[in-house]
C-alpha cells in the first residue's frame, strides 16, 4: 500500500472515530436512547480505533 493511501485511510478512520465519540457523548445521557445502541456504537468506535492503531503502526514502519 502506498504511503499517501495510508495517510488518507488514517484520516478517514480518525474522522469516523471522532464521529462515533461525539455521538456517544451526545446520546449517553439521554434515557430515550436504547443502551444496546450505545454499546453497539462504542464497540464500533473501539473496532475503528484498533484498525487505526494497526494502520498507524504500518504507516510508521514505512516512514522510518
Amino acid at each position: 500500500m502506498e504511503l499517501y493511501k495510508m495517510k488518507e485511510d488514517l484520516a478517514t478512520i480518525g474522522a469516523q472515530i471522532h464521529d462515533d465519540a461525539s455521538w456517544i457523548a451526545a446520546n449517553a445521557g439521554d434515557p430515550k436512547v436504547d443502551f444496546k445502541e450505545l454499546e453497539a456504537k462504542k464497540a464500533h468506535r473501539d473496532e475503528l480505533q484498533k484498525r487505526f492503531d494497526m494502520l498507524k503502526e504500518q504507516h510508521d514502519d514505512i516512514e522510518r
